[in-house]
């Protein structure tokens, strides 16, 4: 094979290339059909989520090799850390243990001091923390009590 039959495959030929070889290298090319990589819009589309995620994670791989990752939970942060939630469910599985009534009244207040008890005191528990801590807490079984006459109670 001659030297200059390779260089024609190349995008720039030499000038001293037959151009029918040129013309009929170049034909076989436009018949093969090559697929775009999809755009970013496309993809984030393809994928149902917005462009900017989808071009961090491009960013992230062109530059680390990884795709973006973040140990940061989506949302509002969580009141208590870890080890202060560890050391309420161990509060509350005592008091279930001990026969004690866990309730919500009892877990609020520890998890105020908890917060209290920081380097920096955190306002205390918001009023929908409790059904929240529940969720994340399947295991523990809501308690409830009511305040009731003890004649009445005797009478029924």
């Amino acid at each position: 094979m001659q030297p200059w039959l390779l260089r024609i495959a190349s995008k720039n030929p030499p000038p001293c290339a037959p151009r029918a070889g040129f013309l009929r290298l170049r034909g076989a090319r436009a018949s093969r059909t090559v697929a775009k990589p999809p755009t970013i819009r496309h993809a984030a589309s393809l994928f149902k989520t917005v462009k900017t995620q989808v071009g961090a994670h491009v960013r992230s791989l062109r530059t680390t090799g990884l795709p973006a990752t973040s140990w940061r939970s989506v949302g509002r942060p969580r009141s208590l850390d870890d080890h202060e939630d560890s050391a309420l469910e161990a509060f509350a599985q005592w008091l279930i243990e001990s026969g004690s009534l866990a309730a919500k009244d009892l877990l609020e207040a520890a998890a105020n001091r908890l917060c209290a008890r920081r380097a920096i005191p955190l306002s205390p528990v918001c009023h929908y923390w409790y059904s929240q801590w529940k969720k994340d807490h399947p295991w523990f079984v809501a308690t409830k009590f009511k305040l009731v006459e003890a004649k009445r109670l005797s009478a029924e």
